[in-house]
């Protein structure tokens, strides 16, 4: 299941997740980016995980509809980031491809408990991603973000480009008249699936070697062609 992460436990697989920074998009933090920070993202000090799934032994996908609140620091400005991971290391790889959508993301501010509009954002899509395979829509509903627009079907081997896909916008903190936000009500729909599950189900695992002959088999074996080759030398000498 998708995992509130405010229980976070570490993911070690391609890993989806929505997280807020206070000045930048996840990928400026990540070292599949242009940062340092490397897997578990969930667990990194500069980053707030609020949502992630990730591949694991018999789960593929996730879909559903999920809501989140986000805390607001006297009325200061975050960024929220909504992206698919397979190049962060300790597990980034191109084994095992994921992909995905999230869509109709909306963000309700409140001041205490009054809500406001909806915040119209504008969104900016990750430079990291490697084929073009980010896609961004934006109207009444909320923004819907396409993660790794191949889709793979059923193949568990098909390989995947390392990179980041997904989206980022700027929070404001405050509305246009200067009053604080006291925290967002975050909502989204999640339709997710992934073969990337470190070799557990979806890898097939090694063929084993084949088992030794029986004795008495290996031995009628070598007799019989003990008396082939005897054959071909008396047929040489006639």
């Amino acid at each position: 299941m998708p995992r509130d992460c405010t229980s976070c436990s570490i993911n070690v697989f391609d890993q989806f997740g929505i997280y807020t920074n206070p000045g930048t998009a996840v990928w400026n933090l990540v070292d599949g980016g242009s940062g340092q920070i490397q897997d578990p993202v969930d667990a990194a000090a500069a980053v707030t995980s609020v949502w992630t799934f990730g591949g694991a032994p018999d789960l593929h996908g996730a879909a559903g509809r999920y809501a989140a609140t986000l805390a607001v620091t006297q009325g200061a400005p975050q960024t929220l980031s909504i992206v698919l991971d397979t190049a962060t290391g300790r597990s980034d790889d191109t084994a095992g491809a994921s992909w995905g959508t999230i869509t109709n993301v909306q963000l309700v501010p409140f001041v205490g408990g009054t809500a406001r509009p909806a915040l119209s954002l504008a969104w900016t899509a990750s430079p990291f991603d490697p084929d073009g395979g980010t896609g961004l829509f934006v109207d009444a509903h909320g923004a819907d973000v396409q993660l790794a627009a191949r889709q793979f079907g059923a193949s568990g081997r098909t390989e995947q480009p390392e990179g980041i896909w997904g989206a980022a916008a700027v929070l404001p903190g405050r509305d246009a008249a200067g009053t604080a936000y006291t925290s967002y009500q975050l909502t989204f729909d999640h339709d997710l699936h992934s073969f990337d599950t470190r070799g557990s189900v979806g890898e097939e695992a090694a063929a084993p070697p084949p088992a030794p002959a029986p004795l008495g088999e290996v031995s009628v074996q070598w007799t019989v062609l003990l008396g082939v080759a005897l054959a071909v030398l008396a047929g040489r000498r006639r």
